[in-house]
């Protein structure tokens, strides 16, 4: 089974575990939010020793890049739960059970 098999494999189990999974805000910021909470915090210090050396213009857009780069990709997953449905509907989800359950045992 080459990489991409497997690749496949391992995508397929994982959105056949996603299926059943509600989508929305909270989804997004159990599997998202520590990531999420790193960048940010990394940003705002970043942002606060560019203050404390009286860089102030460009301790704003630091902290504003951060902060608006957040907000993007929080709407975005929200526009992704809001489609959800729809995606559900138009997935082969007999394909991809089938590509889940790819025998190992093909490997060589």
């Amino acid at each position: 089974m080459s990489d991409r098999d497997v690749g496949l494999r391992n995508r397929a189990q994982l959105l056949l575990r996603r299926r059943e999974e509600r989508s929305g805000i909270g989804f997004y910021i159990r599997h998202h939010g520590k990531r999420h909470l790193v960048f940010l915090v990394l940003y705002l210090i970043v942002a606060g020793v560019l203050w404390h050396y009286e860089a102030s213009h460009l301790a704003v857009v630091m902290a504003t890049f951060g902060l608006a780069t957040r907000l993007r990709d929080f709407r975005w997953w929200s526009v992704l739960a809001r489609e959800w449905p729809y995606t559900l509907e138009l997935i082969d989800w007999d394909r991809v059970a089938r590509l889940a359950e790819a025998d190992e045992a093909q490997d060589g």
